[in-house]
């Protein structure tokens, strides 16, 4: 990492990318709301916001180093004097940010975008504690690969299928409308929902802020504890209510 990227005092962060590339940055931001303090966006097309600038840490993700719109961000980015860093696995992308000698962390070809989320995701949460924004994360990463490895076990059982949550909610879903209901600060998890588990199926799903009418079988699928809704849980729980009984 460059000298002149450590220590410094961004105004902002900016995240480009575009579908399953951008999901880690989408995640990061929320992730981090609560500890950092300068605003952190996360752009999914061609352009930049215009207050882009030498004080603005840039990550440009592409997953396959070939999208479109994260290259051209990655030009704009670059003459505004941002810092940039890019994670891509190979393409026109690395080719160039190396030749640009822009910071390029290369990441393992062969996996969908969203099936790199774990590279996506935690490169630019370590890039952002080596440059300084963030504390250190290990005690988190060790506690979060641990869980992964406890729920791998638990989801992979086949022969009791009372005891695997994701059979069970798998059979909840067969031949129902998946209606995602969640509060704000978690938006994005619905979000990711559709590109990792219904982007190989043809069947329609629904989520977001709104209560919309729902003409289908479905079933309701609440992202959030109610720790975690804080003064929101009262709504939360009349909202449900209403999807579920009208």
């Amino acid at each position: 990492m460059p000298k002149e990227y450590l220590n410094r005092r961004y105004k902002n962060i900016v995240f480009a990318g575009m579908g399953g590339s951008a999901i880690g940055g989408m995640l990061l931001k929320e992730y981090l709301s609560d500890e950092i303090n300068i605003p952190f966006i996360t752009i999914r097309n061609f352009d930049i916001p215009k207050f882009v600038g030498k004080e603005t840490l840039f990550f440009a993700s592409s997953y396959s180093g070939t999208t479109e719109e994260t290259i051209k961000t990655y030009k704009k980015a670059k003459q505004t004097g941002a810092k940039i860093i890019s994670i891509t696995s190979n393409g026109k992308l690395k080719e160039i940010t190396e030749k640009d000698g822009t910071p390029t962390i290369t990441i393992p070809t062969g996996f969908p975008p969203r099936s790199a989320l774990g590279y996506l995701f935690t490169i630019p949460l370590l890039m952002l504690v080596k440059i300084g924004i963030i504390k250190s994360k290990s005690k988190q990463i060790k506690e979060t690969i641990n869980i992964l490895k406890t729920k791998s076990k638990e989801y992979s059982e086949l022969d009791d299928p009372e005891k695997n949550p994701a059979l069970i909610l798998a059979n909840k879903l067969f031949n129902k409308l998946p209606v995602i209901y969640s509060a704000e600060q978690f938006f994005y998890d619905p979000f990711v929902f559709p590109y990792d588990v219904l982007d190989d199926i043809s069947a329609p799903y629904s989520f977001g802020q709104d209560v919309v009418g729902v003409g289908l079988d479905f079933q309701l699928l609440g992202d959030a504890t109610r720790k975690d809704l804080g003064e929101s849980a009262a709504r939360f729980d009349s909202t449900v209510g209403y999807i579920l009984y009208g």
